[in-house]
């Protein structure tokens, strides 16, 4: 295995992401990620046990690596070392790397500080699907259920993303939290008609139904 491997299994797995087969890009993710955490040069693995905020400018190539091994991490679900990778291209100047550690700092509870660097990040640049379905995220984390709803809609609106599912779970519950029970239930309607499998959505939508029936008594 050498960099040409690492660069064709990188660029198959983004253009999946792209593409929106995220099956492919899970399988291509921990393939690059086995492969490239057994040839990471020297000089990477050196950085990466640094402490991230005092590394000098590093190369080209390092900054590459990192890029590729941050991604293939963060992909495979390997968030620790996704975050590292990213704090350190974000010490070196990468802002568009912005989306990525806020979502490893979501992932490590810091919902607050993950949405605050995401909405730093779009004052200056468009969002995307991942920017809207992060920041979602966020605030129903943090009980923030309308701010959620103003974004849910328009994260929900992007081709090609992954979220879809666990978006129109969030907008049920936030439209439930905000005392909206018949968009509840129209929410969860949809929901347990695309996804039959999940018990606890099942188990809401009952209850919403239940709800529903007495308010229209």
């Amino acid at each position: 295995a050498d960099d040409a491997d690492t660069e064709i299994i990188y660029t198959l797995m983004v253009t999946c992401q792209n593409l929106g087969y995220f099956d492919e890009v899970k399988k291509y993710a921990a393939e690059g990620y086995k492969l490239i955490k057994s040839t990471l040069s020297g000089e990477s693995k050196e950085i990466m046990t640094a402490d991230t905020s005092k590394v000098d400018k590093v190369s080209p190539k390092v900054m590459r690596e990192l890029r590729e091994y941050g991604t293939f991490a963060y992909l495979s679900g390997e968030f620790t070392v996704a975050y590292t990778c990213y704090d350190i291209l974000m010490n070196q100047g990468c802002g568009d790397v912005a989306p990525y550690l806020a979502s490893c700092l979501a992932d490590k509870g810091s919902y607050q500080e993950a949405l605050d660097m995401l909405l730093d990040y779009t004052k200056a640049n468009e969002t995307d699907a991942l920017c809207d379905a992060k920041m979602v995220y966020c605030y129903m984390q943090l009980g923030n259920y309308k701010e959620a709803l103003s974004l849910i809609d328009r994260a929900m609106s992007y081709e090609s993303q992954g979220a879809l599912k666990e978006l129109l779970y969030e907008k049920g519950v936030a439209l439930e939290y905000t005392g909206d029970f018949n968009g509840a239930y129209e929410c969860f309607s949809e929901y347990v008609l695309k996804y039959p499998e999940d018990e606890v959505a099942k188990r809401e939508y009952d209850f919403l139904v239940t709800r529903v029936t007495k308010n229209k008594k």
